[in-house]
């Protein structure tokens, strides 16, 4: 008795799976029209990241490839959005419309292993009516573009998973991957890590493993190759993908670094400081206060200043070799922050939180020169702050429907489970999305800093894992024995044919 309606609810279920997917892309529609038309396009949040990618005068930055600290990609959408037209509004919502594509690839890209259609929902409902998505997307940040590229990264990957020449699938994932790091640099690895995967989830013999990899490496250096030599020749020219690593990681490392405890290569005594590392502010005060030992010491004014870069690099490795200890808790601690978003006493200049990445957080303190600022480059800008109706039910909205530290403990929980239970292609699955999210996520604390904003890409990507995870464990319940024959091993068939 108690199985048969087991059976039932999960037959019920699964023949939602369809009307499901359109009733929260609807929604996930809804939200975004409603953003588009209540809370306007008043784009001050992140404003100092916005105005680089906009490359507006105020940013110092100007040029396609003229920014050292992040490729181009993103301003080569900008750009190509202004000259479609100049509109801000337009852009913000095609972001929104993005947003809603990557929910549908995230979606094809789980069901493409054979998961249940009402599994391959999660990724769906998460991308779609998050509010910390929605916030992103009505935004000038580069999660915007970043996010659907990661999806059809992860689809085109997936799709390798189940097909009898997979390595065509693999040949367009490695293009989609090195296409991501031309949006944020921080993917850069992800090449690396899917060649991997790609060695090992995908059978074959030793010299097939090295082609599957290969098919995944090789185009991604192409792309990565062509994007160098057509940005650093230019004049002023920078690829934003590396140039800037010496600055970072000094800032990650200011928090703690003892000039008793090793020599500051030559150059770099000025960045040596006293006060206890307790009482030390977080990365961003080193690396951008003017009043910071960068600042009045080291005098580093410039931040396309190569030689500097490297001494920075220099005082930085320094610093983690002889203080390991203190770079793997100051690294642990941020990290931490993902999950206990609480956790400790926060350092002042330690990256955005929870509060401050809303809806809610715009006020009528907000300078309106910035809107004069964005009408050098757009029309239809917000020249003051949404209305209070709009900040409250949308920061409401944003506050109740995100993945927190909790849910995002359990996302990747539940993905750890699919890639040690049910069929061969899920676990394959489950093994690749878990894999890009879980470095994704553990690379900003790692060379740079902590912030809410950096966890969302990894969320998706721990969504579509999790769906496999629920699949293959709501298949453990008691069910029709005679259905679980017939579905269990389905999804092996394929690859075990493949393998002999």
């Amino acid at each position: 008795m108690i199985s048969a309606g087991v059976h039932g609810v999960r037959s019920r279920i699964q023949a939602s799976g369809w009307w499901g997917l359109w009733v929260l892309l609807g929604l996930g529609l809804l939200l975004r029209l409603g953003a588009q038309v209540f809370y306007g396009s008043t784009v001050y949040y992140y404003s100092g990241d916005a105005t680089r990618y906009m490359r507006l005068s105020i940013s110092g930055v100007s040029g396609l490839f003229g920014d050292n600290t992040m490729p181009a990609g993103y301003p080569a959408f900008l750009a190509i959005m202004r000259h479609i037209d100049s509109w801000l509004p337009l852009t913000i919502l095609t972001q929104h419309l993005l947003g809603l594509v990557g929910a549908v690839l995230l979606y094809a890209a789980v069901r493409s292993v054979g998961t249940p259609r009402w599994a391959a929902l999660l990724p769906v409902a998460v991308v779609a009516l998050n509010g910390d998505e929605l916030f992103v997307e009505h935004g000038v940040l580069t999660e915007a573009l970043w996010m659907p590229l990661l999806a059809l990264a992860m689809y085109l990957l997936a799709r390798s998973i189940r097909d009898e020449r997979p390595r065509r699938w693999l040949v367009a994932g490695g293009i989609a991957v090195a296409c991501t790091a031309l949006v944020r640099s921080v993917s850069d690895v992800l090449p690396v890590v899917a060649a991997i995967w790609a060695a090992i989830a995908l059978p074959g013999l030793g010299s097939q493993r090295l082609k599957n990899a290969g098919a995944v490496l090789l185009p991604a250096i192409a792309v990565l190759g062509i994007y160098f030599v057509v940005s650093k020749p230019i004049a002023g020219g920078y690829s934003g993908l590396t140039e800037d690593s010496g600055f970072s990681l000094y800032a990650r490392v200011a928090q703690f670094a003892d000039c008793d405890k090793f020599t500051p290569p030559p150059g770099t005594r000025g960045l040596c400081v006293t006060t206890p590392p307790s009482e030390r502010a977080g990365p961003f005060y080193w690396a951008w206060d003017p009043r910071s030992p960068l600042r009045t010491k080291f005098h580093f004014n410039n931040i396309f200043d190569s030689k500097k870069q490297e001494e920075l690099g220099s005082f930085a490795r320094q610093a983690i070799i002889h203080q390991p200890v203190e770079y793997a808790l100051t690294v642990a601690r941020d990290f931490s922050l993902f999950f206990i978003p609480g956790a400790g006493t926060p350092r002042p200049d330690s990256g955005q939180y929870e509060k401050d990445m809303s809806f809610g957080a715009v006020d009528a303190a907000t300078d309106s020169a910035l809107a004069d600022k964005y009408e050098e480059a757009y029309t239809g800008v917000g020249s003051g702050v949404p209305a209070r109706a709009a900040r409250d039910v949308f920061g409401g909205y944003q506050a109740l429907f995100r993945i927190d530290g909790r849910l995002l403990f359990l996302l990747i929980a539940l993905g750890l489970s699919g890639c040690f239970l049910g069929p061969t292609a899920r676990r394959s699955g489950a093994a690749l999305f878990l894999a890009c999210g879980l470095v994704l996520l553990v690379l900003p604390p790692l060379v740079s800093s902590y912030d809410v904003r950096y966890a969302l890409p990894p969320i998706n990507l721990f969504a579509a894992a999790a769906a496999l995870g629920v699949a293959a464990l709501t298949e453990k319940l008691p069910s029709d024995p005679v259905r679980r024959k017939q579905q269990v091993p389905e999804a092996d068939a394929l690859t075990e044919a493949r393998s002999v």
